[in-house]
């Protein structure tokens, strides 16, 4: 979404790293100057590097984050497309699960 890195940039604290994986499809702005002051670093990529997966799942299975609350709606097949479109509203969802078996 185009603001989102700047807007981070404001609000994250000292030292923070930012990875951006994918990337908005438009012309985007952002502030280098406060990534400079608070030592901000930002990574860009289009896929997840693959050490996260390790750490992801093992903050997975040690609770430390709840999968099912990230997810916030389940459709089956013949919703997949509000469900697409719901999501292109930031605010509303945060990932649709599409069940075949609903």
């Amino acid at each position: 979404m185009p603001g989102l890195i700047n807007d981070l940039m404001y609000t994250a604290p000292r030292q923070t790293t930012i990875l951006q994986i994918g990337a908005v499809m438009t012309d985007d702005v952002i502030r280098p100057i406060v990534g400079i002051y608070k030592d901000i670093s930002l990574q860009m990529c289009m896929v997840y590097p693959h050490e996260e997966y390790a750490r992801t799942l093992t903050r997975i299975a040690d609770g430390t984050i709840d999968a099912a609350s990230l997810i916030t709606d389940q459709v089956g097949l013949d919703g997949v497309a509000k469900a697409i479109d719901a999501l292109r509203n930031p605010d509303g969802h945060i990932q649709i699960l599409v069940r075949p078996d609903l």
